[in-house]
């Protein structure tokens, strides 16, 4: 693994720690969450009364960490956009609407090692993620998936997008090299 994750792993249960005591509550981690057959995620940790759940960051570069100091939840929903938008699909999940970015490095001075950013739930943006999942599942569900109405949809957005006459999606990288090889035979007269 590299040394960023094989670092994050090593101090996450630490910054849990830390942060329960400061919040004197019990957290727990759930392990994997299923909202259904095809979405599901596993925060770092929820309170053992189900009042919030928290995702932990312990960033190997420092820098980052002393970033996330200075951010409040506005700045923190722009500059840490993956993150943001992590805790916004937990927040579906478990139906816990309360959340923690929790920011944690123990290099620094004891009053600047953790950083906890209070994430509430963004309804808004619940429901576009609630819609594209159910647009997904309808996807995955409707055995459609290489040959229905949305892949036409999608291939006519996608000419649109590139300024291509037509586009064609494929069920495979190995399929698109065998269409990309046929047609370069079939335009040089190689065939």
């Amino acid at each position: 693994f590299p040394v960023t994750i094989v670092w994050g792993n090593a101090y996450e249960d630490e910054a849990i720690s830390i942060f329960s005591e400061l919040c004197d509550k019990e957290i727990i981690k759930p392990g994997f969450i299923s909202a259904n057959d095809y979405f599901g995620g596993t925060p770092d940790g929820i309170a053992a009364d189900n009042s919030f759940g928290i995702e932990v960051k312990c960033p190997y570069n420092p820098a980052i960490h002393l970033d996330n100091l200075f951010l409040d939840s506005v700045e923190f929903a722009k500059a840490r956009k993956e993150y943001y938008y992590q805790i916004q699909g937990y927040a579906i999940l478990p139906g816990i609407e309360d959340w923690y970015f929790i920011s944690y490095d123990p290099r620094q001075q004891s009053q600047f090692q953790l950083r906890h950013l209070h994430i509430p739930k963004d309804k808004a943006i619940s429901e576009k993620i609630e819609q594209k999942l159910k647009l997904a599942t309808f996807v995955l569900t409707s055995n459609k998936f290489t040959n229905g109405p949305k892949v036409r949809e999608f291939e006519s957005v996608w000419s649109k997008w590139v300024g291509a006459k037509h586009s064609l999606f494929v069920s495979s990288g190995s399929t698109a090299n065998s269409l990309l090889i046929a047609a370069i035979k079939e335009k040089f007269g190689l065939n």
